[in-house]
């Protein structure tokens, strides 16, 4: 993915997945200077590097699926007549045909109930986000396929052209504080907010895995950092004294060790629950955004809106998520052009100054986290099947606020 610098547009390269979206590998850079810092937008150019990683696949013309075109009428009278009539008001006749080929994709096997069933969940929950993302609709008017981004195809999984065909035999690789949870963990990883009884996929490192990666690489620096230059939030410098210290700044620290700090089980776990439990996710987690990043509050809550619905579907979103990621950075960026701080231009000079006699070195700053500057792991480069082994009961890391494992008795 790259920015633009005179045009307020992203680009992708679908020819790649990089599989490993870090801090480390995000270059952002202002193509002039001396322009003042509400007027920049236009001028930052912003890039993925270090391809070490990365795989090369075949182009999407070549990974479309073949799908069956004839369905079934009798489905859609189902549909609208008995089970969901005011769904179906919503949306016109070609919204379900495109949710019935996705669950047909999906579940081949599924007899006529599930398919009913699974397509009326999708389509409910593809609302939703629409309404939360903020896309413009049309009052009273139904929606159409390319109102919520369907037009679009069903994609083959996404495997190394120069590797063996089976992608699950391919290391998996990524800098585990921002890896995609799936990429993480051995055991599958599930949405169960709509409960459609979709099996997930095997997982081939894909591009929406780079997405998610993007998704914690933002959280990351909206919970840790302090503004413009880097600088860590004081609430996560130094000891901390345990009996006077307030409980959210507990908590925060509990959080950014669960999430990117501890060691590889810990952080896959809390990311594996977190989609689990993706409703207290949002409660504990994305409340700890420090106040300068809060304009990013909203693009953060509609980008783990749509990995929900992306990984419990893995439907058109699924297949066509540059698109949908794009969008909402774009609509963020339009928001941000519209809002200024007084304060920026200070923090600006104030950051400048700072850096005037910047050399960068090899060693991590001691104020920084653990795993900040960790290197690319790709989990001791070695098959899937030979991989770090799950997570036991036994072995279960302790969650920020062990509100996980109490959910269930809540």
């Amino acid at each position: 993915m790259s920015a633009n610098p005179r045009t307020p547009t992203l680009r992708v390269n679908e020819d790649y997945v990089q599989r490993d979206v870090s801090t480390a590998n995000l270059l952002i850079a202002l193509s002039y200077r001396g322009i003042p810092l509400r007027c920049r937008f236009s001028d930052v150019r912003g890039c993925l590097i270090d391809f070490d990683h990365a795989k090369e696949v075949l182009p999407v013309a070549q990974r479309k699926a073949e799908l069956e075109l004839r369905d079934d009428p009798r489905l859609y009278t189902i549909f609208r007549n008995d089970l969901h009539p005011e769904l179906a008001k919503r949306i016109t006749k070609e919204v379900f045909q495109r949710a019935l080929q996705l669950v047909k994709f999906r579940a081949p096997e599924a007899d006529r109930s599930l398919l009913v069933a699974c397509s009326a969940a999708y389509i409910e929950a593809a609302l939703q986000y629409h309404e939360i993302s903020g896309r413009s609709s049309l009052p009273n008017n139904p929606y159409t396929p390319e109102q919520l981004g369907w037009n679009s195809d069903l994609l083959h999984p996404a495997v190394n052209i120069h590797q063996d065909r089976d992608g699950r035999r391919s290391p998996r690789s990524g800098t585990p504080p921002y890896a995609s949870a799936k990429i993480l963990n051995e055991e599958p990883v599930q949405v169960f907010r709509w409960l459609a009884s979709l099996r997930p996929s095997v997982v081939v490192h894909d591009a929406i895995h780079d997405m998610e990666s993007f998704f914690w690489v933002l959280l990351h620096l909206c919970m840790t950092r302090a503004g413009p230059g880097g600088a860590r939030r004081e609430e996560l410098v130094g000891k901390l004294d345990h009996d006077t210290a307030l409980a959210d700044v507990l908590e925060l620290r509990r959080i950014v060790y669960c999430f990117f700090d501890g060691p590889l089980e810990v952080i896959a776990w809390n990311k594996k629950e977190a989609f689990k439990d993706c409703k207290n996710f949002e409660l504990l987690v994305l409340r700890h955004i420090h106040p300068y990043f809060e304009l990013f509050r909203s693009l953060l809550h509609r980008w783990w809106e749509l990995l929900l619905l992306v990984y419990e579907f893995e439907g058109y979103e699924y297949h066509n998520n540059h698109a949908f990621v794009i969008e909402l950075l774009e609509r963020t960026l339009k928001e941000l052009g519209t809002i200024a701080s007084p304060d920026d231009e200070q923090r600006q000079e104030d950051v400048t100054e700072r850096r005037v006699d910047y050399i960068p070195t090899q060693q991590a700053s001691t104020l920084s986290g653990p795993n900040e500057y960790r290197v690319t792991t790709t989990f001791d480069t070695i098959p899937e099947a030979q991989r770090q082994k799950p997570v036991t009961d036994a072995q279960r890391p302790a969650s920020p606020t062990a509100v996980y494992s109490r959910s269930g008795k809540d």
